[in-house]
């Protein structure tokens, strides 16, 4: 989504090779979400959830498209904090609406600790880290990284839940990782006008 949004808003066509790679490690993650097989996949259903989910990798796609209109004098952890005190006035709402619904915040010790979880890592820090990486390696090359969720979710899930790792596993993984390495092979120059002002002074 990211290259076909770059396209479509700011007219840059992406490179042959990061299109190849993001079409490589794509149909490893389908490989491995179909079980190593095509019949697996096809069988799989797209209920509401799954359009969401789709829904929010379109928005998170586009703000990683619009990263490039950060004005240079913001630096980027108030450009961040910008955003997400926005998106906790944009969630108020619906917080109040389940509250009042009868469904309060559980403040248990665990939801506590899964709340703070996201708040700092899932959050703060890899929203810091996606957009320094948007910045230095490419708006494109950034969104194909999302791929490497699959191997991550993989290997935790035989780290910590002990499922089993299969074959598919192992050849959907290196895909996606060729991929990848496919998408990021060449140079990527700073994406706007902050991160060449901060390569300047470097």
């Amino acid at each position: 989504m990211v290259p076909l949004l770059e396209w479509m808003i700011l007219g840059h066509r992406p490179a042959p090779r990061v299109i190849a790679g993001i079409l490589v490690s794509f149909s490893a993650v389908a490989w491995i979400a179909g079980r190593g097989t095509w019949s697996t996949l096809a069988a799989l259903s797209i209920g509401r959830g799954e359009l969401l989910v789709l829904l929010a990798v379109a928005c998170f796609a586009l703000y990683t498209v619009l990263l490039r209109y950060r004005p240079a004098e913001v630096s980027p952890l108030l450009f961040l904090f910008g955003a997400m005190a926005a998106a906790a006035i944009a969630l108020l709402p619906l917080w109040l609406l389940e509250e009042r619904a009868g469904h309060p915040f559980p403040v248990d010790a665990r939801s506590v600790a899964a709340l703070l979880f996201i708040g700092i890592f899932a959050s703060l820090v890899a929203n810091a880290i996606w957009n320094h990486c948007a910045e230095t390696l490419g708006r494109a090359v950034t969104g194909a990284s999302f791929h490497l969720m699959a191997v991550c979710s993989s290997l935790l899930a035989f780290l910590l839940l002990g499922e089993p790792v299969h074959a598919y596993h192992l050849a959907g993984m290196a895909l996606i990782l060729t991929g990848f390495a496919l998408a990021g092979s060449g140079r990527h120059g700073p994406q706007n006008a902050a991160a060449q002002a901060a390569a300047a002074r470097g």
